[in-house]
């Protein structure tokens, strides 16, 4: 099998996240299928992401990566759409050319389901998994709304990672999907045994800080559980643009001693945090799905998240607490709850619930799957 997988970037030293989701899965597809995954990039950022520009062919842990980057930055969706089209197509020829013909495509997210759509031939399959969050804002964006109808119409098979955005999926555009959830580096990720035990109490979160991401309800939430657990202390790791409004109001709710804002931390550097921490919190506005929840479980922590679309797929009663977008008072709540009740979170349990649902292996064959029902193994 010759599996091409598009996807907007590679994880890099500088860069570690950068594409995370789609090459995590491509490592575990390679594990598991005879034959070859090439991975096609179209990285459009701005030109102050530092890079090579042009076509550039090379291999990143045992993947070959087949790039283009044309430096775009903040132009019009259509545009960085269309220029998108035209770059794949440029990358499209030059990977046919070196390595033969694809025996099937999988896209992710919206616009490079919408590249590939419109650059690969018609008797070639194409999967599309759909992560992007713009699906799930109502209403739509127009553009959006255009560029997925061809995606979607295109595709032989379409994947959801969550069923939320599944359901999403289906209202809007009228096509059925399979659910079937992100993976995690489970090397990385994995429980290390009695830290969870730690003391004091830690809460660690993870996310850009921006808006969406709502950690300044998350810090709400914990200066009031900080008053029943008061040598508790919170981490959260991550950085955008609401981090100074953050430490602003981490200086006037007097939690200076006890909120740290780590700034953006490598992959390595999470899984550190995650091991020394007794539980996780994101407070998230939407989710299509939401791997720090899984990368957390697998470190043996319980979680709570919002019902905000891919957080009711991961946290049950077993293993944490669902509240409502914005209740900071809920999210406190939940956090006493857990901080109260450790017995009945047991690390190593929660670790092995997400390795038996999330782990690459798992992930991959269900996968491969869907490229049988399309004749190609």
């Amino acid at each position: 099998m010759r599996l091409w997988i598009i996807s907007y970037g590679t994880p890099s030293e500088r860069y570690p996240q950068h594409g995370i989701f789609q090459f995590e899965q491509a490592k575990a597809l390679s594990r598991e299928i005879t034959g070859q995954v090439y991975f096609l990039e179209v990285d459009l950022r701005s030109f102050r992401r530092i890079r090579k520009w042009g076509l550039r062919f090379h291999i990143v842990e045992g993947i070959q990566v087949c790039n283009v980057s044309i430096p775009c930055g903040p132009l019009p969706e259509r545009m960085l759409n269309e220029i998108g089209a035209f770059a794949l197509k440029w990358l499209y020829r030059k990977t046919l050319r070196m390595f033969g013909p694809p025996d099937i495509v999988h896209a992710h997210f919206t616009s490079q389901a919408y590249m590939a759509a419109k650059t690969m031939d018609a008797t070639t399959p194409l999967v599309v998994t759909e992560h992007s969050s713009g699906i799930m804002k109502s209403p739509v964006g127009l553009e959006t709304m255009r560029i997925a109808r061809i995606a979607y119409r295109r595709a032989n098979k379409l994947i959801a990672v969550s069923s939320q955005l599944g359901c999403r999926i289906k209202t809007l555009f009228g096509y059925d999907s399979s659910c079937i959830p992100n993976t995690f580096d489970n090397s990385l990720f994995k429980y290390s045994g009695g830290a969870k035990q730690r003391d004091p109490f830690r809460i660690v979160s993870v996310g850009n800080l921006n808006s969406g991401k709502r950690m300044d309800i998350a810090i709400l939430a914990f200066e009031s559980f900080h008053q029943a657990f008061p040598d508790s202390e919170m981490i959260i790791c991550g950085d955008g643009p609401e981090r100074e409004p953050l430490n602003n109001l981490i200086a006037e709710r007097s939690l200076k001693n006890s909120v740290t804002l780590l700034g953006a931390c490598p992959p390595k550097q999470v899984a550190k945090v995650l091991s020394e921490s007794n539980l996780f919190v994101l407070a998230s506005k939407s989710e299509t799905f939401g791997v720090v929840f899984i990368e957390a479980l697998a470190s043996g922590l319980p979680l709570i998240g919002t019902r905000c679309g891919g957080p009711e797929d991961i946290i049950n009663e077993g293993n944490g607490v669902l509240v409502d977008v914005d209740d900071f008072h809920a999210l406190s709540e939940a956090m006493i709850h857990i901080a109260s009740n450790p017995e009945h979170y047991k690390g190593a349990e929660l670790s092995r619930e997400a390795i038996s649902k999330y782990s690459p292996h798992r992930v991959a064959l269900r996968i491969l799957k869907v490229y049988e029902e399309l004749g190609v193994r």
